[in-house]
């Protein structure tokens, strides 16, 4: 996959980015399933699939920002925040391979 083509960052315009990124890609993948029985059972499952793993990734993502400002309240650093970090990247992995399966469909 083309990185490159990946909306990265948090300014202004990233969310509107991401946004339109997904919904054209999904609007290819459901061209693409909608003829055919068997992709459009595939194609749901893999959408069933994603929001499950969305909503555990989202889940993950306030449970990191509430041990970093905890952590924050209570001036720890160190350790704590080194653990805030390492699930930080792992959640990121998770939804890195899961938009990389949906988007190799494509």
């Amino acid at each position: 996959m083309d990185k490159s083509r990946l909306v990265d960052g948090n300014n202004e315009h990233a969310e509107s980015l991401r946004l339109n990124h997904m919904c054209s890609e999904m609007s290819k993948l459901t061209c693409m399933s909608a003829p055919y029985n068997d992709t459009y059972i595939v194609c749901m499952d893999m959408v069933n699939e994603a929001s499950r793993q969305v909503g555990t990734t989202i889940n993950s993502l306030m449970s990191y920002r509430a041990t970093v400002e905890a952590a924050a309240e209570a001036g720890v650093g160190g350790n704590a925040l080194a653990s805030a970090w390492a699930a930080s990247g792992e959640v990121k992995g998770k939804m890195h391979g899961l938009m990389l399966g949906l988007l190799l469909v494509t």
